[in-house]
């Protein structure tokens, strides 16, 4: 999502057919504005004051829609495929 979907506090409109498979991830916001420093160093969108702007108006956001949140932080990409298939109760297949 993006700073101009947090504005509106709604969902947008193209999520809202997709609602009940959607599952958001989240991550602390310091870890968020480190990450971003990396990509555009001393910019707005690398401050914490911006990273925990956008955290909380998702997190509010997807609280009132009843979207599973799952916080990232300290997860593996394993571990987050994983909760997330079982969050959606969605079986995983071995091939």
């Amino acid at each position: 999502m993006t700073p101009d979907d947090l504005e509106d506090g709604c969902l947008p409109q193209r999520l809202r057919p997709f609602h009940d498979r959607l599952f958001s991830l989240t991550i602390n916001a310091e870890r968020l504005a480190h990450i971003r420093s990396e990509r555009r160093p001393n910019s707005r969108y690398a401050s914490q004051q911006q990273c925990r702007w956008e955290l909380e108006r998702a997190e509010r956001l997807f609280k009132r829609e009843r979207i599973p949140m799952l916080d990232t932080t300290h997860t593996s990409v394993e571990e987050i495929s994983g909760k997330v298939l079982e969050g959606l109760h969605i079986e995983r297949r071995l091939l």
